[in-house]
């Protein structure tokens, strides 16, 4: 399950996450000496491992501004990254870089991801200003700058210091007022369906989710503790915060569900058990949203997600006993029924009694057919 954001038929960009560090680690030592004069950390990423560690401060950069790294694909393939850094969040201005695999150079992929990342720097994340450093020597890095019209208002000379020289950087900046948007709409979604995606939950979107949750709170709250009396939306903000926390550290991810175009709920995963490679999925649902088997499909992704994709041997699904709707969705998707907790979990102030379902990797496997 990767989140993508499809700019054209070619290009596509993916959010870039601690468990591609291996994939991505691949394109890196492919392109290292092509790298290496413009990318001063290349040098220090020697193997998968170490790259995962740069993916994870790229992914809490995101928690904390809304900044990203942003995977390039080229027709399915993973050929490079556009991504923010040094932002500034009390003058509104970030700096965007990219690199591109040479096999992928000439078709004019880079200038198309940057293009898309200026539009969401600009229109979705809020900032005035953004600016952009090339070697004057990198010429594929500089055509690009150029060929979006960016505005070169000067030289660092020595700026910075990569395999044993001192470069000069050439500075160019792009200011919101002077920039057209001509990208689709942005969100990082995976989609189940045609009528079904799940989208990662983004900082900007807290007024969104709280409104939901906070104008259907009588249904949710009945079997929800975290909707308690006194949820605000400071506490929608801190979620989001700690959800992007939890992917930078492979700890597990909440996701928005999104139904014919609106929000309606909520899926996702538990910090995950990682040594015993376990993993509990929970989600929630707006009471006008039910009966169309949403949840069912939201959480058949997020389970083929941990058990497929990620590895992970067992997934769990807890639910209170009186929750009859909750406790179909494991058994429509052949969860075995482990049994009752009693008086497991604090629901409004009175402890309740729990059913707990599990599935194994092999027994998901075996149903999907996979050998």
């Amino acid at each position: 399950m990767n989140f993508t954001y499809k700019i054209d038929d070619e290009i596509t960009l993916r959010l870039i996450e601690p468990r591609h560090a291996e994939e991505l680690y691949v394109v890196v030592d492919a392109n290292r000496d092509a790298l290496l004069p413009w990318m001063r950390w290349v040098n220090e990423v020697t193997d998968a491992e170490v790259l995962r560690g740069h993916i994870g401060r790229w992914v809490a950069q995101t928690a904390e501004t809304g900044c990203m790294s942003l995977g390039i694909e080229l027709d399915g393939e993973l050929v490079g990254v556009v991504f923010h850094i040094r932002p500034d969040m009390v003058n509104k201005q970030v700096e965007v870089g990219y690199w591109l695999a040479e096999s992928a150079r000439g078709r004019g992929a880079a200038t198309r991801a940057v293009r898309a990342m200026c539009d969401i720097t600009f229109r979705d994340l809020g900032f005035n200003r953004i600016n952009v450093r090339v070697a004057p020597e990198n010429k594929a890095s500089l055509a690009v700058a150029e060929r979006l019209g960016l505005t070169r208002e000067g030289v660092s000379r020595q700026a910075w210091l990569a395999d044993g020289k001192y470069w000069d950087a050439m500075e160019f900046g792009l200011l919101t007022g002077d920039w057209e948007v001509t990208s689709p709409a942005f969100a990082l979604t995976y989609r189940v369906d045609d009528e079904l995606v799940l989208r990662l939950p983004e900082l900007r979107q807290a007024e969104a989710m709280y409104a939901l949750i906070e104008g259907d709170r009588g249904h949710i709250e009945r079997w929800l503790s975290w909707c308690a009396p006194g949820y605000a939306l400071g506490d929608a903000v801190n979620f989001l915060r700690d959800n992007l926390a939890k992917l930078a550290q492979g700890r597990g991810l909440a996701l928005e569900m999104v139904y014919q175009g609106q929000f309606v709920g909520g899926v996702g995963n538990a910090p995950a058990d990682t040594k015993n490679l376990s993993a509990e999925v929970g989600y929630w649902l707006i009471a006008s949203a039910q009966g169309r088997g949403i949840v069912t499909r939201a959480t058949r992704a997020v389970v083929d997600c941990l058990l497929v994709d990620m590895g992970m041997n067992r997934v769990t699904i807890h639910t209170a006993t009186g929750n009859t709707k909750s406790q179909a969705v494991p058994e429509r998707l052949g969860f075995q029924r482990v049994g009752v907790f009693r008086k497991s979990d604090l629901l409004q102030g009175e402890f309740v009694d729990t059913v707990q379902y599990s599935m194994l990797a092999e027994d998901w496997k075996g149903a999907r057919g996979d050998r």
